[in-house]
C-alpha cells in the first residue's frame, strides 16, 4: 500500500539522557543564581553559555517541560529564577539527580543487584512524574495551544485498542487521519492485514527540505517521519509504553487503566 504523509505536530524534544542532563544543568544554574530576575531570553542565553547546553535543543525542551507543568516561564516577561521549577519540577530534578548518582555507582559495581533494583524504583518514580505531567498537559491546555496534544490522544487510543505500534503503523494512522477517514473498522482491518503479513506499507513523507530553505518541500523516506520518535519518547517517559527489540512499542498493561482515565478526562 503506497501512502504519502506529513509529519504531524510533535514536541520536537526527546526524553533522552541528553535532555535529562540539560534539565540538571538548568537546575544547577538556577541554584547558583537563585536571586536573579531577568528576561527569559537572557536566562536562555546565560544557561547555554555557562553550562554548555545546546541552545537549539533548549528551544524545544523548554516548552515541552512547561506544558508538562515542570517549569514555569513567560517568554515576554521577566523570570524570577527561584520560580523557574515548579514544585513538581523540583521533585523531578531530585529524582534525576538520585538516578544519575546511583547509575554512576552501579557503573563502578555492576554486580550490585540491590543498587540495580533501587535504580529501577527511581526510574518508576520519574515515570510517574512525567505521567502526571502528561495529565497536566491534557487538562490545562487545548489543541490550539499545544499542537501535538490531539495527536498524543489519537496515538494513545490506538495503543489502547491495538496494544502496540511501530513506525509503519504510525504512518498509516497519520494517513488515515489526514485523509479524514471515519471508518474505524477500515483501520482495524488494515492493521490486522499488516500484522498478518498480507499487506506492506510503502511510505513517502512530504517533508521540509532543510537544505533548501524553510518553505521548500521534498519527498522523503519513512526515516523522516520524526514525529513518531518524539511522541513515543514522551509516552515511554510516562511509563505508558516500552520499546522491545523488534522496534515496536508495547502498551504497559499495568498502566492501562490510568491511561484510559487520562484520555477520558482529556476529551
Amino acid at each position: 500500500m503506497n501512502i504519502i504523509v506529513h509529519n504531524p505536530p510533535s514536541s520536537g524534544a526527546n526524553l533522552s539522557e541528553n535532555t535529562e542532563k540539560s534539565i540538571l544543568c538548568y537546575a544547577a544554574f538556577v541554584e547558583a543564581n537563585i536571586n536573579s530576575i531577568k528576561p527569559f531570553s537572557e536566562f536562555r542565553k546565560e544557561v547555554s553559555a555557562q553550562t554548555g547546553t545546546n541552545i537549539k535543543n533548549d528551544r524545544t525542551i523548554y516548552p515541552m517541560f512547561k506544558y508538562l507543568g515542570l517549569i514555569s516561564y513567560d517568554k515576554l516577561e521577566e523570570l524570577n529564577y527561584s520560580h523557574f521549577f515548579t514544585p513538581t519540577g523540583i521533585a523531578y530534578v531530585k529524582f534525576l539527580r538520585l538516578k544519575w548518582q546511583m547509575q554512576n555507582a552501579y557503573n563502578n559495581n555492576p554486580n550490585d543487584k540491590n543498587l540495580y533494583i533501587s535504580i529501577k524504583k527511581v526510574e518508576r518514580l520519574i515515570n510517574e512524574v512525567i505521567f502526571h505531567g502528561l495529565q497536566h498537559l491534557f487538562q490545562s491546555y487545548d489543541n490550539n495551544t499545544v499542537s501535538y496534544r490531539g495527536w498524543l490522544i489519537i496515538l494513545i487510543k490506538f495503543l489502547l485498542k491495538f496494544n502496540s505500534i511501530n513506525k509503519d503503523e504510525f504512518a498509516y494512522l497519520v494517513y488515515f487521519c489526514e485523509q479524514k477517514k471515519q471508518d474505524v473498522h477500515e483501520l482495524e482491518e488494515v492493521i490486522k492485514e499488516y500484522r498478518r503479513g498480507k499487506i506492506k506499507f510503502s511510505v513517502i513523507v512530504d517533508a521540509y527540505d532543510k537544505t533548501k530553505g524553510a518553505t521548500v518541500r521534498k519527498r522523503a523516506k519513512i526515516t523522516n517521519l520524526t514525529a513518531f520518535g518524539y511522541q513515543m519518547s514522551l509516552l515511554a517517559g510516562a511509563g505508558i509504553v516500552s520499546e522491545k527489540e523488534d522496534r515496536r512499542f508495547y502498551l504497559n498493561e499495568d498502566s492501562r487503566q490510568k491511561t484510559i482515565s487520562i484520555v477520558t478526562q482529556a476529551e
